[in-house]
């Protein structure tokens, strides 16, 4: 039953094509309940005359048509024709094995369709002109194709007659079904029994016309027979006509039964048509076109779908949980505007003239309204936007036009006059159910106004707040409070005592509220126009917000007709792109459950549309041509099944690649490669994945997962495309799957890879390597370190001769100073300075001899060192300056390492150049910090500055920028990094901008 019709244009093969069958699954009903999509070429088919259809393994859909074979994902057609290697776009029958390959039929060829091409397998015995009719894989796995030349195996790459039943070698033979009692043969004016022991019966006796059994059926292990005077039930004895309609039909046409036994039957004559059981007494008709039903083929697809292949497009046929009323059928005779449920009362349908249509056991009836004396309508309709029930069971409803009216019995009175003093409008209706009165909104109001059985005067609030704008959006929340909204978007609450509060949950928002709903908890949902809904609960007097819904977690639009929550306390959501049901299974979120999108519904959205419910648990949705009622009990218990998924195609640096250069081995219809090994260099794929569903792929996501590269699938998204760039040597394993909206996750599909790593990266590669270093190694190793141990002693050689330099430079200097100092002291009668003088200066030529030898020494003993030159200087300057030490708490002077005599330089320029002119008091502050790398010295004094200095200073002077000059070049040597410059001089100066000091800041490289 898995085969495809051929499109012929004259003779007995025109009516087999017509006849031709393809099964699969589909779903109950009756007639009202189904829904019907035609595909044709504005959906991407090359042809609308459609001459078979066939689902394959995959859950792709073939469809064959005169211009070529189509593959069908559930949103696109993908077509193939001459120039994708088809012969003729003649097509038979289209059948996939047991190893995924997938058989095609065509005018005089039969093939197989991979890597995207048709490769044709010849006849053995060369015959030219044939028909194929039908492919069939037996139970021990060999392929076999019945054509109008007689039966064939596939065996290599050749087809190979083989003879069955004697005498008919050469025989059409539509069809071979395989059963446990053996192998039932139809050649079109007989059927024959081969039986497991090679015996043969003759089951259907033998007919004049060729065509006379034109196909046979095997549903629920049941074999059925179609012939030109009905249909016949099979079994081992023979054939028995079948009793009622079905043993009645006649002629030509197309017979296919569902998993549920329901018989449908297309013919010329009557169109498509539905026969419930075999016990039912007349088929119902489900589509009959007035020119030409032309219907060649009937499946049931994987997902619970009919498909009709017919003359004028490929037909989808659901039964998605709905009935659809046109507006004719409910009795409108203008575009409908609104469904209405009165509590307790049946559902309304509201079409802008003065009569309203009751929908009551199952039909429509015209309920005729009179206008009250004196009253007139808004623009002389009566078009319902909103309404509701006030506690003595009189319906109010809000007008398109901004005006209210009141139905009683069966008058309709406008309530203009009554707020007439208050502004000329009226937006909105609620009754109030705390203070049982009617609440509508009048424009030049600030808050709500309530009817008083007379009219209307504005609420009484307790406390003054501003409202800006008019009010124009009322609704009364679970606990009472009634909520209000503005043109400018904001929401006010009024509570039982009276009080005004402007709620703002989750933040301020620009875009206006459309509709509000109460959820079951107590809490209330807000539809933000083009922002979202917003579900907020009550703490307090203040609404706070809970979750948000938006299209990122399953609505299809942030543009609202309605909501509601049916009986099962599901959340539905109208938006102008189609339906969402929500559902909240005892978490703390809504999670989406169902969709239909506008595809789906096969309708376009408008303003009029609303969305309402009636007191039997039904969901209703007006549109201005019909209205549909929706059964939640069959759509929530309807569970969306998982998408299948398919790898259609891998490109090798993002290009067009022939696969068949890269590995002997191709899978399927796409040609995947198998066992792929690339070079280092070939590193760059891009991967094409397509969600499979017959029933639609509206919504789909993808996540993916590559190992090696993440233990994580990616984040959901609609993309059918991911490229990997530059990947490292390995073996991968690329994963994706795929799910629609309400479904679970799909199995993953595979795809494995190895990319090689370079010659240079190999165990022998590397073996080579290391015998050749190690011979390198030997003989430079003592040539290296000899190299290494010259240029250490040559350093250490300029590091010391710098050193004797500087201290050749400074030490004299020094000294010369010094005894003069001690000669004026004794000259001057001053013996006890002098001995403290000579005191310390041996202290101080002791540590500088003690220091002499080493290259570092620690920072202890050169802040000493330190400490004694400048008490020294003190004495030969006659002022002692007031001495600043402090360290980080991460310094320990015994542990640092400096090169010795670094900071007095530094400090004798303090002294000498920047104190010793300056009046009035004398600072030098010393500031030493660390990071993980560096010692930071800063020397700060309060001095006259480098310029003033520059100026006073003598040429006996001058021999201080040359010590300067020594310590910044050991400070180099020392630190070995340019990435820091070692001496920073910065002149500071006073607010009035004078100078006032010099600060130089050292950066010493840490050493351990």
């Amino acid at each position: 039953m898995k085969y495809a019709g051929r499109f012929i244009a004259s003779g007995y093969l025109r009516l087999f094509a017509c006849l031709s069958i393809m099964v699969c699954v589909f779903q109950p009903l009756s007639s009202q309940s189904f829904q019907l999509k035609t595909f044709s070429t504005k959906d991407g088919l090359p042809s609308p005359y459609v001459v078979g259809t066939y689902q394959d393994k995959l859950g792709y859909l073939w469809v064959a048509s005169p211009n070529g074979l189509s593959r069908f994902d559930g949103k696109y057609f993908t077509n193939f024709g001459i120039a994708d290697g088809l012969p003729s776009t003649h097509l038979g029958p289209v059948f996939m094995d047991h190893l995924l390959r997938l058989w095609v039929g065509t005018g005089n060829a039969m093939g197989e369709i991979k890597a995207n091409r048709f490769i044709t397998y010849l006849l053995s015995d060369s015959v030219k002109n044939f028909v194929t009719y039908n492919f069939l894989q037996t139970r021990s796995g060999r392929i076999w194709a019945t054509t109008n030349v007689g039966i064939y195996e596939l065996q290599n790459i050749q087809w190979q007659k083989i003879k069955l039943y004697p005498g008919f070698d050469d025989h059409s033979c539509y069809k071979v079904i395989e059963t446990a009692e053996g192998l039932y043969i139809n050649y079109g004016n007989i059927v024959v029994l081969k039986k497991n022991d090679g015996s043969f019966q003759v089951i259907a006796p033998d007919q004049k016309t060729g065509y006379y059994y034109f196909n046979i059926h095997q549903f629920n292990n049941e074999l059925f027979v179609s012939t030109i005077n009905g249909i016949c039930k099979i079994n081992k004895d023979g054939i028995y006509p079948l009793k009622g309609e079905l043993g009645k039909l006649n002629g030509i046409y197309t017979f296919f039964r569902d998993l549920k036994n329901r018989s449908w039957v297309g013919n010329e004559n009557d169109g498509l048509r539905l026969l419930p059981s075999d016990s039912s007494s007349r088929f119902i008709t489900i589509y009959k076109k007035p020119e030409i039903n032309l219907i060649s083929s009937i499946i049931q697809d994987n997902k619970q779908n009919i498909w009709v292949a017919d003359f004028e497009g490929l037909i989808k046929i659901t039964e998605p949980g709905y009935a659809v009323y046109k507006a004719n059928e409910t009795g409108a005779r203008l575009p409908i505007r609104n469904v209405i449920h009165p509590p307790g009362k049946p559902m309304l349908v509201n079409d802008g003239s003065l009569s309203l249509y009751e929908f009551d056991n199952s039909r429509f009836s015209e309920k005729k309204l009179v206008l009250e004396k004196n009253s007139k309508l808004p623009y002389n309709d009566f078009i319902i936007d909103n309404y509701c029930t006030d506690d003595k069971g009189s319906l109010w409803f809000f007008l398109r036009g901004f005006e209210l009216a009141k139905l009683e019995g069966d008058t309709i009175s406008v309530q203009y006059k009554k707020y007439l003093h208050l502004g000329k409008e009226s937006f909105d209706v609620l009754f109030d159910s705390y203070r049982k009165k009617i609440t509508t909104a009048v424009s030049t109001q600030p808050f709500p106004c309530q009817y008083d059985d007379t009219g209307f005067s504005l609420l009484q609030l307790k406390n003054h707040i501003e409202v800006p704008g008019q009010v124009r959006k009322l609704h009364q929340c679970a606990n009472g409070f009634i909520l209000f909204t503005t043109d400018k978007g904001n929401i006010f609450s009024i509570d039982k005592n009276n009080q005004c509060k402007e709620q703002v949950p989750g933040g301020r928002s620009t875009s206006a509220v459309s509709w509000f709903v109460n959820d079951p908890s107590g809490d209330v949902w807000i539809a933000y126009s083009g922002s979202g809904l917003k579900r907020c609960s009550w703490q307090n007097d203040s609404l706070v917000l809970k979750e948000e819904l938006n299209p990122s977690n399953g609505l299809l639009g942030n543009y609202f007709i309605g909501l509601y929550f049916d009986t099962h306390q599901n959340l539905w959501v109208g938006t102008f792109s189609g339906i969402s049901v929500f559902a909240n299974k005892g978490g703390a979120e809504y999670k989406i459950i169902y969709s239909l999108t506008l595809s789906d519904l096969d309708v376009e959205i408008s303003e009029a549309s609303r969305l309402s419910g009636d007191s039997f648990g039904n969901v209703w949705l007006s549109f201005p041509d019909r209205v549909m009622r929706f059964y939640p009990d069959k759509i929530i218990t309807h569970k969306v099944s998982a998408p299948g998924i398919q790898i259609e195609n891998v490109k090798l640096d993002l290009q067009n690649t022939d696969w068949s250069q890269y590995t002997d081995s191709l899978s399927g219809i796409f040609g995947i490669p198998v066992h792929l090994q690339l070079s280092y260099n070939k590193n760059s794929i891009g991967i094409y994945f397509r969600g499979i569903s017959s029933a639609g792929t509206d919504g789909i996501q993808y996540t993916y997962l590559m190992d090696r590269l993440s233990d994580n699938w990616s984040t959901a998204s609609p993309s059918d495309f991911v490229s990997f760039v530059k990947l490292p040597p390995g073996k991968y394993n690329f994963k994706v799957k795929a799910k629609l909206t309400g479904s679970d996750w799909c199995e993953a599909v595979l795809f494995a890879f190895e990319i090689k790593k370079p010659f240079w990266e190999t165990w022998w590669f590397r073996l080579l390597i290391l015998a050749i270093a190690s011979w390198i190694i030997v003989f430079i190793f003592r040539y290296r370190i000899s190299q290494i141990k010259t240029k250490t002693e040559i350093k250490q050689q300029l590091l010391e001769l710098e050193m004797k330099a500087l201290k050749a430079q400074m030490n004299p200097h020094f000294v010369y100073n010094s005894l003069n100092s001690i000669q004026s002291l004794i000259a001057n009668d001053k013996p006890k300075e002098a001995t403290h003088y000579i005191s310390q200066f041996a202290k101080l030529l002791r540590q500088v001899l003690e220091q002499s030898e080493n290259n570092v020494i620690s920072l202890q003993n050169e802040l000493e060192t330190l400490k004694l030159y400048i008490s020294l200087e003190s004495l030969r300057l006659s002022f002692e300056p007031s001495f600043d030490l402090s360290f980080s708490g991460n310094i320990q002077p015994d542990n640092e390492k400096i090169p010795p005599l670094l900071l007095q330089p530094f400090v004798e320029n303090s002294l000498w150049h920047g104190l010793s002119r300056k009046e009035g008091e004398k600072k030098i502050a010393i500031r030493i910090s660390a990071n993980e790398d560096w010692l930071v010295c800063v020397i700060e004094d309060n001095g006259i500055g480098r310029e003033k200095a520059g100026a006073a200073t003598t040429a006996s002077q001058k021999h201080e920028p040359k010590a300067i000059e020594i310590t910044l070049r050991r400070l180099i040597g020392f630190n070995n990094d340019a990435s820091i410059h070692p001496v920073i001089f910065e002149d500071l100066h006073n607010p009035a901008g004078n100078p006032c000091g010099t600060k130089v800041t050292l950066h010493i490289k840490r050493k351990s």
